[in-house]
């Protein structure tokens, strides 16, 4: 019975999923996940379940920024959330006024709810979705919103703009206030090369643009050829795999949905 990998370099991490029985011949599959710790160890529980190997290479870990106090009491009229990180880094310090939220997905959906916010509406999984609904309900009456005022939009720094974009588009003004950081994890391709990819991995786990960049200037994608059909590189969105080298080719898998679910389900061509 194996435990999901999660060696690093001089770091700590939080305990390991507790295993799983594999599923044993070739179905078993050893399977990288890139995307930050603790979701990371959520998404390793999901994969033991599945029988397969999870091994943890995050990329990237999150650094919760305070939110400027002159924020928090301002009349918004609307909230919007891209991100479960965005939800944590707050909490319920907007929560009191009862002004509606609108977040990306069902997860941060779910991630508000948890944080004590009541009226909660969730997008289909883009940002471009995210502000269509946004407009179609400020068109409708159903956000009521003061001319001129802004939604406030929890976020990060280094994000997409469809979101703000498709809000301009509609004419609904957004201030974007930063929450939280994404920083890198440094590694040695040495270290990634010895630990991490070997034995190679039969599919890599890719849930953001920025992801996929960084992985690739760690790994050289002909790494992951071999002569059993190399490893297959799972994106979460087109974005994502627009991210990876062209060479790839066939190589790469993206999600139906911009969502975890839907993400593991390119493992089934594997099998």
């Amino acid at each position: 019975m194996r435990s999901p990998s999660v060696t690093r370099p001089a770091r700590t991490s939080a305990p390991v999923p507790a295993p799983v029985s594999s599923k044993a011949g070739s179905e078993a599959m050893r399977v990288l996940v890139t995307r930050p710790e603790p979701a990371a160890y959520r998404t390793a529980e999901r994969l033991v379940a599945l029988g397969h190997e999870p091994v943890l290479l995050p990329l990237y870990e999150t650094r919760l920024l305070e939110p400027e106090p002159g924020f928090t009491g301002r009349p918004w009229p609307a909230l919007v959330f891209t991100s479960a990180n965005a939800v944590k880094a707050v909490g319920n310090r907007f929560a009191a006024a009862g002004r509606p939220v609108y977040t990306v997905g069902a997860a941060t959906a779910q991630a508000a709810r948890g944080a004590g916010y009541e009226t909660v509406r969730a997008g289909s999984g883009s940002g471009r979705d995210l502000a269509e609904l946004i407009a179609g309900e400020a068109a409708s009456g159903v956000l009521a919103a003061p001319e001129g005022a802004p939604v406030l939009y929890l976020t990060t720094d280094d994000r997409r703009r469809d979101l703000e974009e498709g809000l301009a588009k509609a004419g609904i003004p957004v201030e974007a206030l930063c929450v939280y950081r994404m920083e890198e994890i440094s590694y040695t391709t040495d270290f990634v090369l010895s630990v991490k990819i070997t034995p190679l991995p039969d599919a890599v786990l890719l849930y953001s643009p920025k992801a996929a960049r960084r992985f690739f200037e760690l790994v050289a994608a002909q790494t992951l050829d071999s002569p059993a059909g190399g490893t297959i590189v799972s994106c979460l969105s087109a974005d994502v795999a627009a991210a990876c080298p062209r060479s790839l080719g066939d190589g790469i898998r993206i999600a139906e949905a911009p969502n975890e679910a839907a993400l593991l389900e390119t493992l089934g061509s594997l099998r």
